[in-house]
């Protein structure tokens, strides 16, 4: 076919001026990956920017002590206690202000539906993390915290348990006619509820906020399957040890959160106890 030269000049000039119209014709594949890249490239992560404005909430006051050790992009949580997702969530920052993906482990069932509405980014689990004699189980609880405590009803039935008092798994708390809402909340092994998410074996901080319960929840944690970089705990003052955290976990750094507890943090490692 006869092409004039002004024809040809003119398309010439059209290609040079609109380079994406020509990529797109040709068959060369490098170029034409080369050219979607640089016009399709993904937007510029935000968590830079926002790690700048977002409140540190629960751990304001362990800026200066815990946080330098965890503080990188994109890491995995385990938060088992994890309450409202919001403020009393020890996990948010992490998650909001770091990119972290994680699991949400909470037993209160109004205080799990509120973790669904914060957290849609993250799995979580409507379910007590819990020694051996309760996996796998349930226990039925009156009343709503700070009235009530789960984790002094878990240690009560745990016990009815051991002495084979408790005929039923429901503890009896409830009674006939009570106006009170009953809650009915599954109690299980932190391993097992790992399992049944399918979470990674291999994460980077797995958080304890349990404050007075976590020594028994760590009885139900096989760290023979399961390797934590980091073990960030909420306990009461006095506590000095806590007996089922392996020795080789080293504790790090601590920093006092109130005047009835503390937050220390352990770090995986082939030396050192707690």
């Amino acid at each position: 076919m006869n092409t004039s030269p002004r024809r040809f000049i003119s398309q010439r000039i059209t290609n040079f001026l609109n380079p994406v119209r020509i990529l797109s014709k040709s068959k060369t594949t490098n170029l034409l990956n080369v050219t979607t890249l640089s016009i399709n490239a993904p937007k510029v992560s935000k968590w830079k920017s926002y790690h700048k404005l977002f409140s540190i909430g629960a751990l304001k006051r362990h800026k200066e002590s815990i946080l330098p050790f965890l503080e990188r992009s994109h890491g995995t949580y385990v938060e088992v206690g994890a309450h409202d997702g919001g403020k009393g969530s020890l996990s948010l920052y992490f998650e909001k202000a770091l990119g972290w993906q994680g699991l949400l482990i909470e037993p209160w069932p109004h205080l799990f539906h509120s973790c669904r509405k914060r957290r849609k980014n993250c799995k979580i689990l409507n379910v007590a993390a819990v020694d051996k004699s309760l996996e796998d189980s349930y226990i039925g609880i009156e009343g709503l915290p700070p009235e009530k405590s789960i984790r002094e009803e878990l240690k009560r039935a745990a016990q009815e348990r051991l002495e084979k008092e408790c005929k039923q798994q429901v503890v009896k708390l409830g009674q006939a006619g009570s106006k009170t809402k009953m809650s009915f909340i599954n109690t299980d092994c932190i391993s097992r509820i790992l399992d049944k998410a399918e979470f990674d074996s291999d994460f980077d901080l797995l958080i304890l906020n349990l404050k007075g319960y976590e020594n028994r929840a760590l009885e139900g944690f096989d760290f023979n399957r399961f390797k934590p970089t980091f073990i960030l705990a909420h306990i009461n003052v006095g506590t000095l040890t806590i007996p089922n955290l392996p020795v080789y976990y080293e504790r790090i750094t601590s920093s006092r959160h109130d005047k009835e507890s503390v937050m220390i943090l352990f770090r995986f490692a082939d030396f050192g106890v707690n």
